[in-house]
């Protein structure tokens, strides 16, 4: 009998040690930075769900309304950009009249979502590092701002809303200026938000950033406008950048309402020549520099100063018309400011103020001048009215000469290969800036097996499953236990009944269990109860030893009183887990 409960005991200990590997594996981290902070217990819940991609997310408890599901939707979209795969469509499962599930809809999802969200970085990631370190935050927001406004372009289609189109196709709406925006901000801790309401009469979104605790209106969308609808190169408009409630409001975005109730009462920049600046700014050596009215200037830290450095004299005139103001603008490059006239483009030394002529124009008018990596790009006409327009570039001379020997690349972003797909690595020299996508074999197939035993009429087999590509091979096939006859089963009976052991007696049992569900029930009816007997004799039997074993442990252990009751109930509970191995 000793035997039979240590049997038991092992088999209490095989479960306890296997019940940790039935349980879930904890989530995998989202692979893009979250952008997102200060959420309530059911955009936490959503925005959990929407990166692992669940097909349900449960929020019972969490939503006292529909309405109040559909704002905190809402403000996901509209505040995480790393949430492009996820569709504004979405269900919703009720019980009482209270929401419980959210069935969402995705755009994209698994290995197509795993390369965008890739590409989503690698754009960030390109973006960010060519933010000067030194810049203020104030700084930083206007280059971020200005290079939206110079690389990228208004979605007149109306099609692209996500941080991921915008990014890889080049043009987006007001949402997806202010995704990308916002995703930018987040790389420098710089705080924001977001506003919405109506643009001249039009659904609008922008954005609130807070600098030195001090909340601000941007409009990235309206600082790169578009002239019959068509962008215009060059073009960056300063005049809703870092304006108050009343400020953005007398620009024409009506019918506001700030996320949060965010009031940004301070107008300081109302009066300041930032908003007057119609062309990106040029940073150098961590300052920045603008063109207001052929005015060059240098602005402080905090943007809220001008100084005056140099001024394009000339004025933008043809056949006795003349602009009213000044189309210049300034790209810095090679430690050198790059100025346009309305004939010539100039370098402007800061060190010395002097001025030299890069090229020329001859009689045509130069309306617009911006810079892209080692490309100045200026739009030349005929005349003021941009008759005959059309895109020139000047390549500079390379800032810094490429590697001649092997590059020193960093890695950026990587798409992790899978069993049935390459992945890829994106890389930059960190001495010459130089990139490329290194590819990544396909690792073999991380099979888990299992092995299946044959049975009665039933072959056995190995199921090798890849848990990460579903790829599945069965082999090692093992011919099936013929069907037993009404004869076998007796045997198993007769092998139970003269058993000598609780292990002869367990196996014999096992085996006429098994043989069972294959038999005419009523042709095995008589060998069936015998069998029952045979169990319930040893039970009987094993009672009695164990109420006898009981009481000589008890008598002997000098406790007293209901100590005792812990000892008594393990010994009941081994007793009824045995009985459950026979099936009584």
């Amino acid at each position: 009998m000793k035997k039979g409960i240590s049997r038991i005991l092992l088999l209490l200990l095989a479960i306890g040690l296997l019940l940790p590997a039935a349980l879930p594996a904890a989530a995998a981290e989202p692979s893009v930075p979250r952008t997102v902070g200060g959420l309530s217990p059911l955009e936490e819940a959503l925005y959990a769900g929407y990166i692992e991609e669940r097909e349900e997310i449960g929020i019972e408890g969490l939503c006292e309304s529909t309405e109040a599901l559909s704002a905190a939707i809402s403000h996901l979209l509209n505040a995480a950009p790393e949430l492009f795969h996820v569709s504004t469509a979405y269900t919703v499962a009720s019980r009482g009249g209270l929401p419980v599930a959210v069935r969402p809809e995705y755009r994209m999802t698994g290995r197509e979502l795993a390369v965008a969200r890739a590409e989503y970085l690698a754009a960030l990631e390109e973006i960010v590092a060519e933010v000067d370190p030194t810049l203020s935050d104030y700084e930083i927001a206007l280059f971020l701002h200005d290079l939206l406004c110079r690389r990228y372009a208004y979605d007149t289609t109306l099609s692209r809303f996500d941080a991921h189109s915008f990014l890889t196709e080049g043009t987006g709406v007001c949402q997806a200026y202010t995704l990308v925006y916002t995703a930018l901000l987040s790389y420098f801790d710089i705080p924001v938000t977001y506003a919405t309401g109506r643009a001249n009469g039009v659904a609008h979104i922008w954005s609130i950033l807070t600098l030195d605790g001090v909340h601000y209106h941007v409009d990235t969308t309206w600082g790169d406008p578009l002239r019959g609808g068509e962008d215009v190169p060059g073009l960056a408009m300063h005049d809703n950048f870092l304006r108050s409630d009343s400020g953005i409001e007398s620009t024409g975005h009506t019918e506001r309402v700030s996320f949060g109730g965010i009031t940004a009462d301070d107008d300081r920049y109302a009066g300041s020549l930032l908003g007057r600046v119609r062309s990106p700014f040029a940073f150098l050596d961590g300052d920045a520099y603008g063109m207001v009215d052929g005015g060059l200037y240098r602005f402080s830290d905090d943007l809220l100063e001008a100084t005056l450095l140099y001024t394009v004299e000339e004025e933008w005139h043809t056949g006795g018309s003349m602009l009213a103001e000044k189309p210049a603008g300034v790209v810095a490059r090679n430690r050198l400011l790059y100025i346009s006239t309305p004939h010539a483009i100039l370098t402007y030394d800061l060190a010395s103020g002097v001025t030299e002529e890069v090229l020329s124009v001859g009689d045509r008018l130069i309306l617009a001048f911006y810079g892209e990596g080692d490309t100045l790009s200026y739009l030349v006409a005929d005349d003021i009215n941009g008759t005959g327009s059309e895109l020139l570039t000047h390549t500079l001379p390379a800032a810094v000469p490429p590697c001649t020997g092997e590059h020193s690349f960093t890695v950026y972003a990587t798409l992790e290969p899978l069993c049935n797909e390459t992945g890829c690595q994106y890389r930059r020299c960190t001495v010459c800036g130089e990139r490329d996508v290194l590819e990544l074999p396909s690792p073999p197939h991380a099979y888990t097996v299992t092995v299946v035993p044959p049975d009665y009429g039933t072959e056995g087999y190995t199921l090798r499953i890849c848990p990460d590509c579903g790829d599945r091979v069965v082999d090692s096939y093992v011919d099936a236990i013929p069907l037993p006859s009404a004869e076998d089963y007796r045997t198993a009976v007769a092998a139970a009944k003269a058993a000598a052991t609780p292990e002869e007696l367990l196996r014999a049992v096992s085996e006429a269990r098994e043989m069972e569900p294959h038999l005419d029930a009523a042709e095995i009816a008589a060998d069936r109860e015998e069998l029952l007997q045979v169990i319930r004799d040893y039970d009987a039997a094993a009672e009695t030893v164990n109420t006898d074993f009981g009481s000589t442990v008890l008598s002997a252990l000098p406790v007293e009183g209901d100590l005792l009751a812990p000892t008594a109930t393990l010994l009941g509970i081994l007793i009824l887990v045995f009985r459950r191995l026979f099936g009584l």
